[in-house]
């Protein structure tokens, strides 16, 4: 994904109308993403309370002629506003129709107001559908039925409900264990021994369509806890090329913020952005993944980089993170 960098100015804007549209914040997880967001995206360090809202009566001229010429910049915004409205569980009318009025009067189409419509209506069944299908999965999984066809994408399903295996493909997976220890087919191989996990082709074992997002865990060193899944996720939109970024944002938010659950893959919980420091590691990842050089969701061949040094991956795709091992 693409992600605008602001200047000083406009983002001393940005805040302003998030302040004005929002209100008062009561959700601790919102006044987080937004101080991660300054930190780590904007580059800004102000005080929240200090802050005076823009009025409404400043969106069409001031805000307009600040954002006529970054159409993308202004999208951001929509969906960054869409994204607080979501984590901080705000389901009411006026705020939707306080961003939906924005929206239009910066000409900004496509930015994910219909999550927050469903959000707003309650239609929590019908949110998870869209952006599971938007999101990162069901985009590999379209993207490889494409290219592979249904026996590819039903024999994979197959073998994770258990029934059937597909010996040949565990025994490639079995024998990455063989690479030296510091390449991506080891750690690889090493990830799934320390989870407990089932080689794809095994019975229950992942689908190997989505051996990209383990890597995401390795290449990041983001561990299966809700604070790494929430990371691995942000990395994985903010890499993004092609599709929805923010259903893949607001997917694993539902799920590990939330406590909605998505899938089959990772189990549900609540109030993952509630603490300061995985909000803050959950936006500097998706910074990062913006950064990288590479859609590992798409025509990235897991098999050609096996034998590469994760180091040296991490180099290659841009990918800089820095940061302490996750502990819960």
């Amino acid at each position: 994904m693409q992600l605008i960098q602001p200047t000083v100015e406009q983002s001393l804007w940005l805040l302003r109308v998030v302040k004005s549209i929002l209100g008062p914040i009561d959700s601790g997880a919102v006044h987080n993403l937004i101080d991660a967001s300054q930190r780590h995206w904007l580059q800004t360090a102000y005080h929240w309370e200090e802050l005076e809202p823009l009025p409404s009566t400043a969106w069409a001229t001031e805000l307009s002629d600040l954002l006529i010429s970054e159409p993308l910049m202004a999208q951001q915004l929509i969906q960054s506003l869409v994204i607080l409205a979501i984590v901080g569980d705000r389901r009411d009318w006026q705020t939707y129709h306080c961003i939906r009025q924005l929206a239009h009067r910066l000409k900004v189409k496509n930015a994910g107001l219909r999550y927050l419509r469903l959000w707003c209506l309650k239609a929590d069944g019908l949110l998870v559908f869209d952006v599971y299908w938007h999101g990162f999965i069901a985009q590999k999984y379209r993207y490889e039925w494409r290219r592979r066809g249904w026996r590819w994408l039903l024999g994979g399903a197959a073998t994770y409900m258990g029934w059937m295996q597909n010996r040949a493909l565990t025994q490639q997976y079995q024998q990455l264990q063989g690479l030296p220890t510091h390449t991506l087919g080891h750690a690889f191989w090493q990830f799934y021994q320390q989870q407990h996990y089932a080689f794809p082709g095994e019975a229950q074992g992942l689908h190997e369509g989505l051996a990209f997002h383990d890597v995401t865990h390795i290449l990041g060193d983001f561990d299966t806890t809700s604070a790494g899944e929430l990371q691995a996720v942000a990395l994985t939109a903010g890499y993004q090329q092609g599709g929805d970024a923010l259903a893949s944002l607001i997917f694993i938010i539902l799920q590990q913020h939330l406590g909605i659950q998505i899938g089959l893959l990772s189990q549900a919980k609540q109030g993952g952005l509630a603490r300061s420091d995985v909000a803050d590691r959950f936006v500097r990842a998706f910074v990062a993944g913006a950064a990288m050089t590479v859609d590992l969701s798409q025509a990235w061949n897991f098999w050609d980089a096996v034998e590469q040094p994760v180091a040296a991956l991490r180099q290659r795709y841009n990918l800089t993170l820095n940061h302490p091992r996750n502990t819960g």
